[in-house]
């Protein structure tokens, strides 16, 4: 069968956020991975973008893009030709002018070039190189193939009343509208220019594929650091808008400039976005304090991305975004809780209190002054302010991944402990995983329930372990199906129990699933984008040589997948399930690497 499988847009969280930094429509065509570069598919600017005109498809000789991206027309009159076939009846008082034509129309040209800021030379009359590259500059603004040739319809956006001023914000909007955030596993043309690209400016790529492996990463991390940045494996927005600029810096040093600057931002200016999207309050003072660092790992979480508190110039680009979430997205989840509430959501938030120490005994769902001196110790050990009030942002951290227990520790690095008493029922937290012969459902009560209740404990889901499938076991095993991008049921078969108690299963707070991205099962025989993306992430991880990507899921994969399978205590099938793969293409398995 062949699966298909999105490889991307920001994010979403992103970020969902795909959180859509950039378009996300463009489909990888394989023979990318064995010829040379194709652009009758999307390309990532400065690159052509669009399928050129038929007369060029048919006279090569008339428009020729090199190794490089470069477009050179050699035929004026098949790009005439082909502009005289598109036009709808509408008459044009401008001529097609190119490199070489002098006169008026082309003094016209370049002074409008001047006032928009595509062109700083002077006006000559003269089609010099200066103004071939304004031009190019412009089309650039449009997405369109950028051959630097002035035809009519160009010039009537040129000399339109609302023609985007160059550096502006529309500017910068149409631009970075036509990006898309590029990481780890990614393949297609978009990744095939960003390699191009790195490699003209001297970063160390060898090979052209088309896969965002080792080397494009490492390449994309040189370039960071060419800014004096924190090095990042994530080839965002706002680096790919730098990287496609005239001031790009070359390996080893280049350009002084600092270019558009949009990768850097002063602390203050980033603690401001975050006070305008609602995750930081008081002044933005400068400082990196904690609740400065809550705020990031927050809005990080938001928008689907495992929580550092650390400035990058990933987290910048996606402040800077219009599609940056506020932090309602995920706040909205959660009530305003006081003393003398009661409910679920008490239960719930009693159940996370005794799991993280900061209360003990059975949860009964009523807010009262032992939950309200909870809060106030949880706020204490989170540095947040001491009030008692479960707000929305309280939750939103009381529930996060980074929430710091009563020892001062996560619980992605530590197990709960209580500060008094156990939770009633406890089992033994070594206890296996028990077969399982058929779903466990609500009112399902076994020893395999009160195994699966003892892993969802350690997992930081769940506290109460009664041996029977209750509601609250339900909403947790709802929350690891979340986390994995699987049907959210409440429901656990036989492959969601192992994979649960295996050394792959995310603790609570963690999410593998990218909203951009759906997870089939990959089994032999399998091919698409799916089983590409595995295959890029198992040559990553040093599973499987640059020879053995592409094609079919083949004997070599399905050792590979064994391989790890034996690693996380997983049977040694060789099939993939989506939780599998979820994990895999996720940034969790990077301690599954080996030495090559």
């Amino acid at each position: 069968m062949n699966h298909r499988f999105p490889t991307l847009v920001l994010a979403g969280g992103l970020f969902a956020l795909c959180l859509a930094l950039g378009g996300c429509d463009a489909q990888f065509d394989e023979s990318i991975l064995t010829a040379q570069a194709n652009y009758d598919i999307d390309i990532s600017l400065p690159y052509a973008t669009v399928t050129p005109p038929p007369a060029f498809q048919e006279d090569a000789e008339a428009l020729v893009i090199d190794s490089d991206g470069g477009v050179t027309v050699n035929d004026a009159a098949a790009l005439l030709e082909s502009e005289a076939s598109s036009e709808t009846g509408q008459s044009s008082n401008y001529k097609s002018l190119r490199l070489g034509n002098t006169g008026l129309a082309v003094q016209a040209l370049q002074t409008r070039l001047n006032e928009l800021g595509y062109y700083s030379s002077g006006v000559s009359g003269i089609f010099d190189s200066d103004t071939e590259q304004a031009v190019r500059r412009f089309e650039q603004t449009y997405g369109t193939m950028q051959t630097g040739v002035a035809t009519t319809e160009l010039q009537q956006r040129l000399f339109a009343p609302d023609a985007l001023i160059y550096g502006s914000d529309a500017y910068n909007k149409a631009v970075i509208s036509q990006y898309k955030v590029l990481q780890r596993g990614d393949v297609g043309s978009s990744v095939y220019a960003l390699q191009q690209r790195l490699k003209n400016l001297g970063y160390p790529i060898d090979s052209l594929t088309g896969i965002f492996d080792n080397e494009t990463a490492n390449a994309v991390m040189l370039f960071y650091e060419a800014y004096g940045l924190t090095a990042d494996d994530v080839a965002n927005v706002a680096l790919q808008k730098e990287l496609y600029s005239d001031s790009a810096r070359a390996y080893g040093g280049g350009s002084t400039q600092t270019g558009s600057g949009v990768m850097l931002r002063s602390l203050a200016d980033i603690q401001q976005r975050l006070i305008d999207l609602g995750y930081l309050s008081g002044e933005a003072d400068g400082e990196l304090d904690a609740r400065t660092q809550i705020a990031i790992k927050l809005f990080e979480e938001t928008c689907g991305l495992l929580p550092s508190g650390a400035v990058t110039a990933q987290l910048q680009a996606l402040l800077e975004s219009e599609y940056a979430p506020g932090f309602d997205t995920l706040g909205s989840q959660y009530s305003n809780l006081i003393e003398g509430a009661s409910g679920d959501e008490v239960l719930r938030l009693q159940s996370r209190l005794i799991a993280l120490g900061f209360a003990s005994g059975t949860p009964n769902g009523e807010y009262g002054g032992a939950t309200t001196a909870a809060i106030r110790l949880f706020q204490d050990r989170n540095s947040l302010e001491e009030t008692g009030i479960a707000s929305s942002y309280v939750q939103a951290v009381l529930y996060s991944s980074f929430a710091l227990n009563i020892n001062g520790e996560t619980m992605q690095n530590t197990a709960p402990q209580a500060t008094e008493a156990p939770v009633e029922a406890e089992a033994p937290a070594t206890a296996d995983a028990q077969p399982v012969a058929e779903t466990l459902r609500v009112g399902s009560s076994s020893d395999a329930v009160l195994s699966l209740q003892s892993r969802l404990t350690e997992l930081g889901y769940i506290t109460s372990l009664t041996g029977t499938y209750d509601e609250l076991t339900s909403r947790a095993v709802s929350s690891v199906q979340t986390a994995l991008g699987l049907e959210v049921t409440g429901e656990a078969d036989a492959a969601l129990v192992e994979f649960v108690s295996s050394e792959a299963a995310p603790r609570s707070g963690i999410v593998y699933a990218r909203a951009d991205l759906t997870y089939p099962t990959l089994t032999a025989g399998d091919s698409g984008d799916a089983l590409d993306a595995l295959q890029a992430r198992l040559q990553e991880l040093g599973y499987l040589t640059k020879k053995q990507v592409g094609g079919s899921f083949d004997d070599g994969t399905a050792q590979a997948v064994r391989q790890i399978q034996e690693a996380l205590n997983l049977s040694p099938s060789g099939e993939v399930s989506p939780a599998l793969l979820s994990y895999l293409l996720s940034d969790a398995s990077d301690g599954l690497a080996v030495e090559n």
